[in-house]
């Protein structure tokens, strides 16, 4: 979406945003997919409580 403060980087096509291939867009996926660990985010060893 277009709006007053969108970086330039994302305004370098017709479209606001980031161009990408099909194959970049499933590659972007599939490492998000890897950001999902429960157990890493609620270990309480890893908690500054």
């Amino acid at each position: 979406q277009e709006t007053l403060n969108l970086d330039p980087l994302l305004r370098q096509t017709d479209k606001p945003g980031i161009a990408l291939a099909e194959a970049e867009k499933l590659k972007l996926l599939a490492f998000l997919r890897t950001l999902n660990d429960k157990k890493f985010i609620t270990d309480k060893k890893l908690s500054e409580q």
